[in-house]
This record gives C-alpha cells, structure tokens and sequence, in this order.
C-alpha cells in the first residue's frame, strides 16, 4: 500500500508541473542529447495547422494527400516542438526554451523515418507518463491520485489529463 501511495505521490506531482515537465532525450545512432518537453493541446493543434501549411507551401493540395502523409508531417511538427536543446535553460515556464533543431526542415534532414518513427515512440510514452489517460490507470492508482489531490490540490483533478 505504501508503494502505491508513493506512486500517487510521484503522479500528481507530474500532473502539476504539466507542460514545464521535461526529460533528457538522445538521438538514435550518436546519442546527442535533448530534452524532451511536454506538448499543450493547443501546441498540438498548432502542429496539425503547420503541417497543412507546409504543404501549401510545396503547392501540394492537403485533399490530394494521402493521410498517412499528413500524419507523418504533423509527427515532425511535433518533433520539432518537443525536442529542445539541453544546453539552453530559460524561466520556470520554459526551462528549455530552445528548439534542438532550427527548423523542421533541419530535423527531417537530420534524421531517417525510421529514428523519426523510435524518437515519436519516445515521445508518445513520455506524454503519457506525465499526462496519462485516467481511462487506462488501475483503478487503485486511480483512487490513489484522487485521494493524494484531496490532501494536496484538488484543482489539478480538473485538468487530469485532456481526457
């Protein structure tokens, strides 16, 4: 019981930090470090907006697109976002404020499908350690969470998740 209390502890803390939430990545191969962050829903948004962008950009019709291909653009949309550069550390609201890559152009250049595939893996199970989806929790983990938030903060119960 102890454990799972601890465990309750440790989720609710992350659900606080939320978006300032980072962890220490490295790229697949030579292993040059980054720092992953946590996306917002409206960065996400803004991710599906970018991707549709670039490829009116390449005067390419999003209708005339295979949505796979949409989905492999807003993939590095959200690379690009959420890959930081672990030398700059900024304010409590940014720690890293810095992009890993200049642009997306240079993470698609820098990278094969096939890393761009693992790092958005690593991506998705890191979102969903620090924003995981209530649904899926042990309901005993669950109960845990709610309890912790009781004690603590019981505001953070209503953003648990964007589920």
């Amino acid at each position: 019981m102890k454990d799972l209390e601890a465990q309750a502890h440790s989720a609710l803390a992350r659900m606080r930090r939320g978006k300032r939430e980072t962890k220490p990545g490295a790229l697949p191969g030579d292993k040059t470090p980054f720092v992953w962050r946590v996306l917002s829903g409206t960065e996400k948004q803004e991710c599906l907006a970018a991707a549709a962008d670039r490829f009116r950009e390449l005067n390419l019709p999003v209708e005339l697109r295979m949505h796979s291909d949409l989905e492999d653009e807003v993939v590095w949309q959200i690379l690009f976002l959420a890959m930081r550069d672990a030398a700059s550390v900024g304010d409590a609201s940014e720690p890293f404020p810095v992009p890993f890559a200049a642009s997306v152009d240079e993470l698609r250049d820098l990278l094969s499908v096939d890393e761009r595939d693992l790092l958005a893996s690593e991506y998705l199970d890191f979102e969903d350690d620090v924003n995981p989806d209530p649904a899926k929790l042990h309901p005993e983990l669950f109960d845990a969470i709610a309890e912790a938030a009781k004690k603590k903060d019981r505001a953070v119960l209503n953003s648990f998740g964007s589920h």
